[in-house]
């Protein structure tokens, strides 16, 4: 994230872990032991819930209620459709889907477009060949859109990517549903 010089600037709500962070949260919740019987299983699984706490937790209340589920299982079964099969039946407010759409309501109309925009892209598009400085940054402060390095300056997390697309295709098939005014 760019920051003022010597300034610390606001951090990312939605900033994921590096990769042994996530995995040591994930044995943390779930157990060392029955991670260490699946180790490839759940590196896959920290990758499929993109390395975002809320995400990994999630994960691990299905494999805390569920025992008897692999993690391999566990890991296939979400890569299916992770925004939607993160989400929490009891409290939807802590779900994925419900979190990241609060910080997209937080946006400007023209920011939020340009987000859903930016997840059609390709993995390694030219970001700012889509969208505007301003826009970028707008992003990159609500933890939307990541600073990469020199020559390819921002990077859309491919855990964002998905559910850019998924919200496209969520709010997509609302507006087919909605009926004529």
């Amino acid at each position: 994230m760019r920051r003022p010089p010597g300034g610390s600037g606001p951090r990312p709500p939605l900033g994921p872990l590096r990769a042994e962070e996530a995995y040591a949260l994930l044995s943390g919740l779930v157990g060392a032991e029955r991670l260490a019987a699946e180790r490839g299983a759940a590196r896959r699984l920290t990758t499929v819930c993109g390395h975002f706490p809320l995400a990994l937790r999630i994960a691990a209340g299905r494999l805390l209620t569920r025992p008897g589920l692999a993690v391999a299982d566990c890991a296939n079964w979400l890569a299916e459709d992770p925004p939607a099969r993160l989400a929490l039946a009891e409290d939807a407010r802590l779900s994925v889907p419900e979190v990241f759409g609060r910080a997209l309501d937080t946006l400007a109309p023209d920011t939020r477009a340009a987000f859903l925009r930016l997840g059609g892209l390709d993995e390694g598009a030219d970001l700012s060949a889509a969208a505007g400085e301003s826009v970028l940054e707008q992003l990159v402060e609500a933890g939307l859109l990541e600073d990469g390095p020199p020559g390819r300056p921002y990077r859309l997390h491919d855990f964002l990517r998905v559910y850019a697309r998924w919200h496209g295709r969520s709010d997509g098939a609302a507006a087919v549903a909605a009926p004529p005014r």
